[in-house]
C-alpha cells in the first residue's frame, strides 16, 4: 500500500506540473486502450494466451473486467478527439486516424464483454449529445431531458441484464449483504479493510438463515463487493458519505470549466464502471483515474509550485523502500512477519514455508480476509493435529460461506463416520445427495457416490440395530 499510494500521489504532482496535460494524458489513454485492444483481439484469434482459464480475452489483466473499464474510457476519449477535430475542421487525416483507432478500441471494448463498460460509453454519449445541444429543443426543457434519461437508461440496464442474469444476481445478492453491513454500521463504518475481513461471515449467516436460498447456486468466494460506492460507505460510514458528496461536487464544479468538455464524459464513464466492478482494487485502472482527475483544469487555474513538487522526493523513497522491504519478504523466510503480517500474499507464502507453524499464519490470514478455502485449509491442519472438534468448526463455517463447494460437507461427513455419529452423518449426507451443482465433475460424482455407499451401510446398520 505504501509504494503504490506513494507513486499515485508522484504521479498526479507531475501531471499537475504539465502545461498541456488535457491534451498530452488523453492522447495517452488512448494510445494505451488502443495497445490493450491489440492484445485483446490477437487473444481472440488465439496468437496470444489469455491470462484466465475460463475467458479467452483479458487483455493484459487477469480477467476481462478491468479490460473492458479502461476501453471504455479510451473509446469514450476517442470519441470526443472526433468530435474535437470535425468541431474544428481538423486535417482530413487526423480524423481518419482517430476513426480508425476508434473501431479498433471499440472491438476491444467488445471482446471484454463488459456490461458495466458499456453502460457508462452510452449514458456518457446520451449527456454529451444533451451537453452540445444535438438536441436543441430539449435544452430548456430539464424534466423532459432527465425524464428520457432515465427511461432509456431503465431499458439498458434491463438489456444488460438479460444477457447474462446469473452474474447480474450474484452481484446483487454481495450488495444484499454489503447493505446489511452498513446497517450494522452506519456511522462509523466497520474501518478500513472491515468490508473484507467482514463480507463471508455475512454470506454464512444469510445460508445459516435462508438454507433452501436460490442464491447458494450463485454464491463464492468473494474479495470485491463490485460497487466502489458501498465499499467506501461500508468501511467510513457517516465520513464516507461525505468524502463521496464533496468528491462529486468537486467534479461537477470541475465540469463547468470549458476546457474540461472533452475529458468529463471519459470520467463519467469510469464513475459508472464503478458502481458495477472494482477497477479502484487494480493499480494500473488506479493509475489511469489519477491520470483523469489531474488532467481536469481548475476553475482557480492553479499550477504547481516547486515546493509541491519537491514533495515528489520524499514519495520516491517511500515507494522506493517500501517495494524493497515487499520484495525483500520473499526471500527472508519469516523473519519480516512482523511487517508483513497484513499482506495476504506474503502470509500465503510464510504458510507455504513454514508448514509447522502455518495454523498461525492462516489465523493471521483469517482477520484479514476469511473465505470458504481457507477455513478447509485450517480445518485440514487441525486434524493433522488431531484436533477434529476445532476441524469441524472449520469445516462448518466454510460450509456455510459457500454452500455450493463440497469438500468442507465431505469432510464433515467423514468426521462424523468416525466418531460413529450416524444421524449427523446421515443428516450431511443426505444434504449433499441432495444439492443442485451448476455444473458436475468427476470428483462430485465420485463424492456422491462415496456418500451413497456410506449412507447404505449406515443404514443396514440402523435397521439390523432395530429389528434385534
Amino acid at each position: 500500500m505504501l509504494w503504490k499510494g506513494a507513486v499515485l500521489g508522484i504521479i498526479y504532482i507531475l501531471i499537475l506540473s504539465i502545461p498541456k496535460r488535457n491534451t498530452i494524458i488523453p492522447f495517452l489513454v488512448i494510445l494505451w486502450g488502443l495497445l490493450e485492444s491489440g492484445v485483446a483481439i490477437l487473444q481472440k484469434m488465439h496468437w496470444l494466451e489469455s491470462n484466465h482459464h475460463a475467458f479467452d480475452v483479458t487483455g493484459t489483466f487477469g480477467n476481462p473486467g478491468p479490460l473492458g473499464g479502461l476501453t471504455a474510457v479510451s473509446f469514450t476519449l476517442t470519441l470526443a478527439g472526433i468530435y474535437k477535430a470535425v468541431n474544428l475542421n481538423q486535417h482530413i487525416l487526423i480524423k481518419i486516424t482517430y476513426a480508425m483507432v476508434g473501431l479498433t478500441i471499440a472491438a476491444g471494448l467488445t471482446l471484454s464483454e463488459s456490461r458495466a463498460a458499456w453502460l457508462g460509453v452510452i449514458v456518457a454519449v446520451m449527456w454529451s449529445m444533451f451537453q452540445i445541444q444535438f438536441f436543441p429543443h430539449l435544452i430548456h426543457k430539464k424534466k423532459y431531458v432527465f425524464l428520457s434519461v432515465f427511461i432509456i437508461t431503465s431499458i439498458i440496464l434491463c438489456g444488460l441484464y438479460s444477457i447474462r442474469p446469473q452474474s447480474a444476481d450474484g452481484r446483487l445478492f454481495i450488495w444484499y449483504n454489503t447493505v446489511r453491513m452498513i446497517a450494522d454500521y452506519p456511522l462509523w463504518g466497520t474501518g478500513s479493510g472491515g468490508w473484507l475481513a467482514n463480507y463471508m461471515y455475512y454470506q454464512a449467516d444469510f445460508f445459516v438463515n435462508h438454507p433452501d436460498s436460490i442464491y447458494q447456486m450463485l454464491a463464492d468466494d468473494v474479495i470485491y463487493p463490485y460497487n466502489e460506492y458501498l465499499l467506501v460507505i461500508t468501511e467510513h460510514g457517516l465520513a464516507g458519505w461525505l468524502f463521496l458528496f464533496f468528491f462529486f461536487y468537486e467534479i461537477c464544479k470541475n465540469g463547468t470549466v470549458v476546457e474540461n468538455k472533452y475529458l468529463i464524459p471519459s470520467l463519467m464513464v469510469f464513475l459508472i464502471f464503478c458502481f458495477f466492478s472494482y477497477p479502484m482494487h487494480l493499480f494500473r485502472l488506479q493509475v489511469l483515474f489519477i491520470c483523469l482527475l489531474a488532467s481536469l483544469e481548475r476553475p482557480c487555474n492553479c499550477c504547481v509550485s516547486l515546493p509541491t513538487r519537491i514533495i515528489c522526493i520524499p514519495l520516491l523513497l517511500v515507494s522506493v523502500l517500501s517495494f524493497h522491504l515487499y520484495r525483500k519478504s520473499f526471500s527472508n523466510g519469516t523473519s519480516l512477519y512482523s511487517y508483513t503480517c497484513y499482506n495476504l500474499e506474503l502470509l500465503e507464502h510464510y504458510a507455504e514455508i513454514d508448514k509447522e507453524n502455518s495454523l498461525k499464519f492462516w489465523k493471521q490470514y483469517s482477520q484479514i480476509y476469511p473465505n470458504s478455502k481457507l477455513y478447509l485449509e485450517m480445518g485440514e491442519r487441525w486434524e493433522e493435529k488431531k484436533n477434529s472438534t476445532k476441524a469441524e468448526e472449520c469445516y462448518l463455517t466454510s460450509s456455510y460461506m459457500v454452500p455450493q463447494f463440497l469438500d468442507a460437507k465431505y469432510k464433515l461427513f467423514q468426521i462424523y463416520c468416525v466418531r460413529k455419529d450416524t444421524l449427523s452423518a446421515i443428516k450431511i449426507g443426505n444434504q449433499i445427495l441432495k444439492q443442485k451443482h451448476k455444473k458436475v465433475g468427476t470428483k462430485t460424482l465420485r463424492i456422491k457416490a462415496e456418500i451413497l455407499d456410506n449412507l447404505n451401510r449406515l443404514n443396514k446398520n440402523i435397521d439390523s440395530i432395530y429389528s434385534r
